[in-house]
C-alpha cells in the first residue's frame, strides 16, 4: 500500500484485540497489516455482489443445513429438498437485487419462476393423492392469475 499518511490510535479490549490478532489473511502480521486488512474485508462486505457470488454462498448454506436434516431425520423427504434448494436460488436472488423503489417488481419478477418451478416440482413427487394435488394446482393457478 503505497499512501500509507494517516495515523490512527485505538484501545482495544483484551477480545477485540484477541480477534484483531487472529486474522489471518493475506500474510498480515502486525498490528497494522491486521487493521489493513480488517478494513478491506469490510470493504468487500459492504459491496455489492453478484448472483452468482450470491447463489454459490446461498447453495453453501444450504448444504450445511441439508446435510444436518439428512442426518437428524430418520426418511428423506425429496419435497423438503426441493424446496430447500428453492429457498437458496430465492435468497441469490434477493441479494442480489438492489434495494430501490422498483425492488418489490424486481423480486416479484425474479421468484415467481421459482416458486412455481418449485411447486412444479413437488408436485411431479406428490403421491398420487388426487386432493393434494388439487390444492397444489389451484395455488399454482391463483399464483399465476393474480393480478
Amino acid at each position: 500500500m503505497l499512501n500509507k499518511n494517516h495515523s490512527i490510535s485505538v484501545r482495544l479490549s483484551s477480545d477485540d484485540y484477541d480477534f484483531l490478532m487472529a486474522i489471518d489473511q493475506n500474510g498480515a502480521v502486525t498490528q497494522s497489516e491486521k487493521v489493513r486488512e480488517l478494513i478491506t474485508m469490510a470493504k468487500a462486505s459492504s459491496q455489492p455482489t453478484s448472483f452468482l457470488q450470491n447463489y454459490v454462498q446461498s447453495q453453501a448454506a444450504m448444504a450445511e443445513l441439508k446435510g444436518n436434516y439428512i442426518e437428524a431425520s430418520d426418511t428423506r423427504v425429496p419435497s423438503v429438498e426441493i424446496i430447500l434448494d428453492c429457498i437458496a436460488e430465492a435468497m441469490a436472488h434477493i441479494e442480489s437485487t438492489a434495494m430501490d423503489h422498483h425492488v418489490g417488481t424486481q423480486l416479484e419478477a425474479k421468484l415467481m419462476p421459482i416458486v412455481l418451478k418449485c411447486a412444479l416440482e413437488v408436485s411431479a413427487l406428490t403421491p398420487a393423492n388426487l386432493e393434494t394435488k388439487q390444492q397444489l394446482k389451484k395455488h399454482v393457478i391463483n399464483l399465476v392469475d393474480k393480478d
